[in-house]
């Protein structure tokens, strides 16, 4: 079975570049563990605080984003015009955007269904 990598900062740039989006900010949870160590090596000055785009550098890092155990921890995304949420379905894992404000929208189930 092929790996699949995904990276947070590169999904948080990606969104922001195709919707002409500026991120805000991010906060991170405590106590992800990627293959078995800490997904940051050490978490005390991040996990659990609102960051600022200064830091996106810190959880730019790839991981295992297909099915089984999660492999990268949960976050939050704040941008001008959207709210990422962590979005997971057995494992299977990845950031979906939500609109900020209230609008006309095809809501989907996040997770899975």
């Amino acid at each position: 079975m092929a790996e699949r990598w995904g990276n947070l900062a590169e999904q948080i740039r990606e969104h922001c570049k195709e919707q002409d989006d500026v991120l805000l900010g991010f906060c991170v949870g405590a106590g992800s563990f990627c293959k078995g160590e800490n997904y940051f090596g050490s978490t005390e000055d991040i996990a659990n605080t609102l960051r600022g785009p200064e830091d996106i550098g810190r959880i730019d890092k790839a991981y295992d984003d297909g099915f089984g155990g999660a492999d990268c921890p949960p976050v939050i995304v704040w941008t001008r015009d959207h709210v990422g949420v962590h979005d997971m379905y057995d494992g299977a894992n990845g950031l979906r955007f939500v609109p900020r404000n209230p609008c006309d929208m095809e809501p989907e189930f996040i997770g899975g269904y």
